[in-house]
Parts: structure tokens; sequence; C-alpha cells
């Protein structure tokens, strides 16, 4: 699309020198109706709208806003984006069509969010880290336009690596599944599902939004499938949002589970197996042939377990050996080397032997440095190469669980279900009967049984 932008002239539509391709309405919602129709005479196909509560907002004639912009913009072709929304950016074309204050760079990043204010916080925690943008939408209502239509954009889109969303609640689900389904098979998919709690219940005993009744499946839980069957990898925290997606772009791509973390201490090994086991992955243990050739490289006092502790006065020599080995005896899928700076060993020297290693490694490597400043210039230069890399333990166990679920959810999203029996005949009477027995009760949940 090009969007030409056209100052308005007073309020009426039928007055602009040429009709625009793409209208901001950022006027009280009673007025966008009118605005509509007046663009949709004129030839506008699209339009954002910034004004919200449109389901509670009410014309003279007692209809919700919601439903009458829907029907005007319908009847004129007009695609909508919102209402409630902030808006689009598009860094890389010059476009910023959001009421938002932060400037945003250009990026590979595509982030897709269904609200505002985390929109804003997104941005703003963005630009001091230097993370730019391919695309930036703000859904808002999605009365219209969702999560489908901007997904099968993006799939395509040569200017966006992957994609981020933020996710609340889904209008049309066969939309965005199909969507979904088509953009994870191109590229890294990463996605927050609000709303996990569940809601209380409403006035006049209805049932709450999310949860629908204590049981032993929730509707979160049915969302987590469908995040996986979809190929969407899905995060708990805002935080690790950003830090997911880019551990799964500059990580190569594993073909099994196993990890094997390298410690020059045991508290960090203990640390990071704490994080896995809390993230439900439990550490396997190393193959005799693997135990043999690393007891000719370490201490007598080894244990032999995984985690392996190379001792605090682990030399560069020491971390390269113990990489050499475990890659000659592909005892692993992915490492994760950990480091605690001390007066015994150089930090700098360590790294530049992983860094070194790394270019044999035909596994995934992640490396933790762990310290701030003191080590500051060592995760530099494992970025400058391409390497995860992180401050803590935990750090380096939640991406080494963010690319293993990736893995799971892609594998997941190739699998084709198993064709059914040609003596099977579904009871459709009986199962319309259990619906509408629900549906007169009131409920919006079946029950286990």
């Amino acid at each position: 699309f090009v969007f030409n932008f056209i100052p308005a002239v007073g309020s009426i539509v039928a007055a602009l020198p040429q009709t625009p391709d793409l209208a901001i309405l950022c006027t009280p919602a009673a007025s966008i109706p009118a605005l509509l129709d007046e663009l949709g005479l004129r030839g506008t196909r699209a339009a954002i709208i910034m004004a919200g509560y449109l389901a509670t907002t009410f014309d003279a004639d007692g209809r919700a806003l919601e439903t009458v912009i829907l029907e005007t913009a319908r009847r004129h072709g007009i695609r909508l984006l919102g209402g409630s929304t902030l808006g689009i950016l598009v860094p890389k074309a010059g476009i910023n069509a959001t009421f938002s204050q932060v400037r945003v760079e250009p990026g590979m990043l595509a982030f897709v969010s269904q609200s505002d204010a985390v929109g804003t916080m997104v941005l703003d925690w963005a630009r001091p880290k230097k993370v730019g943008f391919s695309h930036f939408v703000s859904l808002g209502d999605a009365l219209d336009i969702g999560f489908g239509e901007v997904l099968d954009f993006l799939a395509s889109d040569p200017d966006t690596q992957a994609i981020l969303l933020y996710i609340e609640s889904i209008r049309d689900r066969r939309s965005f599944m199909a969507a979904a389904r088509a953009a994870a098979r191109n590229k890294p998919v990463v996605a927050i599902k609000a709303g996990r709690a569940p809601r209380r219940r409403q006035a006049g005993g209805a049932e709450p939004s999310y949860l629908g009744m204590a049981g032993l499946i929730s509707s979160d839980d049915v969302f987590d499938a469908v995040l996986r069957r979809a190929g969407i990898l899905r995060v708990e925290h805002l935080d690790e949002l950003f830090g997911a997606v880019e551990t799964v772009v500059r990580s190569r791509p594993m073909t099994g589970s196993r990890l094997v973390a390298i410690s020059n201490g045991g508290g960090g090994g203990i640390m990071a197996e704490d994080s896995l086991y809390l993230g439900g992955y439990a550490m396997p243990a190393l193959d005799s042939a693997t135990v043999a050739k690393l007891r000719r490289i370490l201490p007598a006092s080894w244990d032999g377990c995984n985690p392996i502790d190379i001792r605090v006065d682990a030399s560069a020599a020491r971390y390269e050996a113990v990489l050499g080995a475990l890659c000659e005896q592909r005892a692993a899928d992915a490492i994760l080397v950990m480091h605690t700076p001390n007066a015994l060993s150089s930090s700098g020297e360590i790294a530049e032997a992983v860094i070194k290693a790394a270019k044999s490694i035909t596994c995934t490597l992640f490396t933790c440095w762990v310290g701030d400043e003191s080590v500051a210039a060592e995760r530099k230069r494992f970025v400058a190469a391409g390497i995860p890399t992180f401050s803590t333990p935990g750090h380096g166990a939640r991406a080494f669980l963010h690319i293993d679920n990736h893995r799971l959810a892609r594998e997941l999203l190739m699998q084709v279900p198993p064709s059914i029996s040609t003596g099977f005949t579904p009871d459709v009477d009986g199962a319309r009967q259990v619906l509408r027995v629900a549906l007169d009760k009131g409920r919006t949940q079946l029950t286990e049984a």
C-alpha cells in the first residue's frame, strides 16, 4: 500500500482535494459512522479508529456504535483497524500512524498487540535496547482486521524475521489458526497470552470470561494446546518476549533435547538445573563413553555428573578440551557454558577459547558469563560472534527451554492427525443434545465428563 497523508479540511470529507487511501479517525466515537459514510462515498478503503468503548456506546436509536460502524464499513468496502487502537508503525517506510510519543527504529521484528497500553510499554522498552521493528500493529478491539490477516501479511514479508504477539482474546479462531500455522512454518512466532487468572463470577450468576468453571481443564489449558498446535512458542512474561525470539532466531535448530551444562563451580550448575526443573525439564545423564573421555581431562574428584563442574581454577584450555570431548562423543544437542569470574583464571581468554571452539561445534551453544560490568566485554564478544549469551544461569536455562519448546511446537505443527477408522460413526444427534443441555443451563463450557 502507498498511504497519502492528506490534512483534513474542517470536518467535511467531501472537501478533501484527494481521496485518502487511509483515514486515521481520532474523533469522538459518535462522529465515526458519519465520517466513514462520507469516506466510503469518496472511495477510501482503509481506516484506523482510535476511539474506544464502541460496544458500550450507543447511537440515538440505541444501537451499539460497534455494530453501526462495522455495518457502515462493510457497506462501503472499508477495512478497519481498531477501535481502541494505538495505530500502526512501519519505520522503514516512514509511517507512524499512532499516538505514541516514542520514536521507533527500523528492524526485523514485527509486534502485533491487542492492547495499546502493552504496545506503548513495548515501544518504550525497545528503544534504549536498540530493538527495531519491521511493523508494529495495535489491533485494539479487532472489529474487522484481526490476527489472521496481519499474520498472513507478516508471514511472507521479507522485512520481518520473527513475529511477536500479545493476545488477550481471539474472535476468528479459524482465521487465526490457519494464518498462525502458515506463519510458524516460515519464521519464529512468539506469543504472550494474557488473562490466565480465573475471573470471578459476574453479576447475575454469569460464568466468568476465562475459566468457565472449576475443573481439571481451564480455557487457558486449551489455549496453550492451540498455540502449540499452531507452532507458536508461548512465553510467560513480557521481559521474556524479546529474549526468547532473539535466542530462537540466533541459535541453530535442535534435533533433540539433550542439554549438557559446563560450569567452573557447582553453584552455577545447580542454579541452572533448578531453573530447568521448574520449567519441567530433567537434565540427562552422561553416557559411559563420554564420562570416560572427560575423566582424562578433568580433576580426579569430578563426580561424572551433568552439570559438569570443571572446577574454579579451570583454564581456557580446559574449557576448550571439555567442549571438544562433548562434540566428539555427540553427547549433547545443546551446551550451556557458564563461567564465574575469579582471580584464578582469565574470563577474556576463556571467552575467546569458547568462541574458537564454537566454529566447529554442530550443536546449539549458549554462554553465561555471570556478573555485570566485570564481564560486559566478554558478553559483547559473544554477541559479535553470534552466540546467545546471558548474565545468570537461570536466564541461560530459560533460553534453552524456549528453544526446546519451539522445537517441540514445530514438530507438532508438522504432524498429521491419524486417519479415522472407517468403522466409526459419530453420534451427531447425541452430541447436539449434550450441547443443548449445557446451553439451556447458561453454561459456556462442557464439564470433563
